[in-house]
């Protein structure tokens, strides 16, 4: 989908005063704390300290109060609540030094966390909620951490040499079965949700937690906001649709009720596309998401939603003859997520309860093909302190999946319940190392096995700014339900991960390396004796599969963030060596698989203009060429042209009376280069289908309008 769908998704809170709110920051003793971070809580409102400690905040739309949050590393946390009339003058605040402690350690191998709750966190909430590449889907914004790698003509995290089904998305412990729009052949989908919903995040790229499983490479796991800060309506209009919101807030519960309708017509008027569609992309839906936080300490959260989408077009399918073939898609998701969360004295309770249902109708050439998937999941986690120096988390989680696929008449079924339990300790080893050891057992009904995965891993301190980590852990999936439609006497699939890990965070400045290897096994592959079929979109079952594959992935990741070296500029730098090669799926020889790439650089970069209400960003992307099948040459030794993009994005807000007016910008590819993302060859290897972006540039402009008195915000986006 283009990215101008992701703008229905905002919406903002109402309010009644426009005000400039400014400080200073300072410690104990006086002396300014310079880039200390200043945010407005529940908002893309922040900036920094400047070198005599002071900060300035413009166009702060107050109703009755606001909560500013002030961190920096190395100091406890402040917040204060800034009134109206507070507003119109200096606001001092002053940050408590803290002594550096063991529990601020994170155990970092293999995991990249955003959180507001840890200092010792390499990125913010905000942060990822920004990225200008995100806009602001959650799943683009950790696309730009190291690790991944760039896979333009498909959906999915690719991570760490890893396919996007070895990657799981996990909302409050529980697993999302189709974390993004379903999937058209050549086009890569959006994320099903916004990175404002979250107020953590944590990428594990290897070696997680045994609370979790079913993913052999990595698993996002995305905390949801708690209970809403305010009331508030608000109404989207733009060429791409319509969405509008209404939460209300009660002492201690809200309720929100969001609908959306979009059609990406209008907006491919003024971005050529290069694919033909008989029926541009066209859906629409709603969610609702109730919050309580009972009298007592207890958490209840609830969000619901459902999807329709249609779209209709020609993909690259090469027959004999060269012809492309049409294919259109109507589907329909539905999702359900509910969690409660209680202390009881030191025994911490979580449990949850999720399901999750994708319908899609297909047609596909002269193929008609219904896809169903659900997914129904329970959790109960306790946690509790078995020392001051440690504590234990245990629990166990049933899930029951589902996959029917009728096609062209023929019909294939799964039904498969998997029982999970696992036992996991963190604690402290003297006072310098902190350790992380758990082992998670899994039980399938289909396969009639289980498995059993230790993972451990340790974080040795060297200073109060930097630490080493090491991890090791086996990983365990499910084979692809295409496979066990076929053949019921398939085992896991297995990973082991190798992780050492080096982290230094000072000054608003972070270098982190890592080092891995990962060994797969037991991997699902088809024994046919026909060749290599690279254009996997006829969803046929193959008849005779095993678990002789295999396959490694080794590499290094480099990180650098920095937000202290040039005034109002946060950027980062990404930076990924993959060296993996794989024998799976209808593989013939043991080679480098088409969605990997030896390197992948992204930089990252925001800035804010003082004194005025303008923000700029850039990403850049570079991808070199990834493998691809020519029936000519060697299996997969062929390399595409290297991939480069450039995104840019901005916006400036000003009032007139209490109405708050917004212009953006977005673009896509600015520098226009004429991208490949794969070749596609007929099967008598005549005929050669390439593969581009759906528009090799995409712009959007916008104005979004608030109107306070009214308590609603209104976008009209053109």
């Amino acid at each position: 989908m283009n990215k101008i769908f992701l703008l229905l998704l905002l919406s903002s809170t109402p309010v009644l005063h426009a005000q400039t709110v400014q400080g200073l920051v300072h410690d104990k003793k006086g002396r300014p704390v310079i880039n200390a971070s200043i945010i407005v809580a529940g908002t893309f409102k922040a900036t920094v300290s400047d070198s005599s400690g002071r900060f300035v905040i413009n166009n702060l739309l107050i109703k009755d109060t606001v909560n500013l949050k002030i961190s920096f590393a190395g100091f406890t946390d402040a917040q204060i609540q800034v009134t109206a009339l507070q507003a119109q003058q200096n606001i001092v605040i002053v940050l408590t030094e803290k002594v550096a402690q063991l529990k601020d350690v994170i155990i970092s191998a293999g995991s990249f966390e955003a959180s507001d709750d840890r200092k010792t966190t390499i990125l913010k909430p905000f942060d990822l909620a920004t990225t200008p590449a995100a806009t602001p889907d959650v799943f683009k914004a950790i696309g730009e951490l190291p690790g991944t790698s760039k896979v333009g003509e498909s959906e999915g995290l690719f991570v760490r040499g890893g396919t996007a089904s070895e990657t799981k998305a996990v909302i409050d412990g529980l697993i999302v079965q189709d974390p993004f729009f379903s999937s058209v052949p050549g086009v890569a989908q959006n994320g099903r949700f916004s990175a404002l919903m979250f107020k953590g995040t944590a990428f594990s790229t290897g070696g997680y937690s045994a609370q979790y499983g079913e993913a052999l490479s990595a698993v996002l796991l995305l905390n949801t906001q708690d209970v809403a800060q305010a009331s508030s309506s608000s109404v989207v209009l733009n060429t791409a649709g319509v969405s509008g919101n209404i939460t209300q807030k009660w002492d201690n519960t809200s309720f929100a009720v969001n609908a959306k309708y979009y059609d990406l017509k209008p907006s491919f008027y003024f971005n050529k596309q290069n694919f033909t569609y008989n029926k541009a992309p066209q859906g629409g839906g709603g969610n609702i998401i109730f919050k309580n936080k009972g009298k007592k300490g207890g958490l209840f959260k609830l969000y619901a939603s459902n999807e329709l989408n249609n779209v209709a077009l020609q993909i690259p399918y090469l027959s004999v003859n060269g012809k492309l073939a049409s294919y259109s898609l109507d589907g329909k998701n539905l999702y359900i997520n509910s969690t409660y969360k209680k202390n009881f004295k030191e025994l911490q309770l979580n449990a949850g309860f999720s399901y999750s249902n994708n319908n899609d109708h297909v047609v596909y050439d002269t193929n008609r093909i219904e896809k169903e998937d659900s997914r129904a999941q329970g959790r109960v986690v306790f946690s509790r302190p078995f020392s001051k120096r440690g504590k234990l988390y245990f629990g166990s989680e049933l899930q029951y999946v589902q996959y029917k696929n009728l096609n062209n008449g023929t019909s294939y079924k799964l039904n498969d319940m998997l029982i999970c339990s696992f036992a996991e300790a963190e604690f402290y080893i003297g006072n310098k190392i902190a350790a992380r050891a758990g082992v998670r057992n899994e039980v399938s009904n289909t396969l009639h096995k289980s498995n059993l995965a230790p993972r451990i891993s340790l974080a040795y301190v060297l200073n109060a700014f930097s630490q080493f980590s090491i991890g090791y852990g086996n990983f365990y999936q499910l084979p692809q339900e295409t496979y066990l439609f076929t053949n019921r006497n398939l085992s896991f699939e297995e990973a082991s991960h190798y992780i050492i890990n080096y982290q230094f965070i000072k000054n608003n400045r972070t270098f982190r390396i890592e080092g891995y290897y990962k060994d797969y096994s037991h991997l699902a592959r088809e024994i046919n004796g026909t060749s290599f079929q690279p254009f996997m979109y006829d969803y046929i079952p193959s008849p005779n599969t095993n678990n002789s594959g295999y396959g490694y992935a080794k590499g290094i990741d480099i990180f650098w963030y920095d937000k202290r070296s040039i005034k109002n500029l946060d950027y980062w730098i990404s930076y990924s060596y993959l060296d993996t090669k794989r024998l799976f799926q209808n593989y013939v020889s043991e080679a480098m698989p088409t969605f990997a790439a030896h390197n992948n650089v992204s930089v990252v970069a925001k800035y804010s203009i003082p004194k005025t209400s303008v923000n700029i960003g850039f990403t850049y992307n570079y991808t070199p060429g990834r493998p691809y099948y020519n029936p000519a040459h060697a299996f997969l030794s062929d390399r595409l042209p290297p991939v480069h993009n450039l995104i840019f994005s901005g916006n400036y807000s000003w009032f007139i009376k209490n109405n708050l007016f917004a212009l953006f910008i977005y673009a896509d590819n600015i520098l226009g280069i004429k991208n490949i993302y794969n070749y596609y060859y007929s099967a008598d290897g005549t005929q050669r289908y390439t593969l581009t972006p759906p528009a090799y540039r995409s712009i959007y402009a916008g104005i979004n309008i608030t109107l306070a008195k009214q308590r609603t915000i209104m976008g009209i986006n053109f």
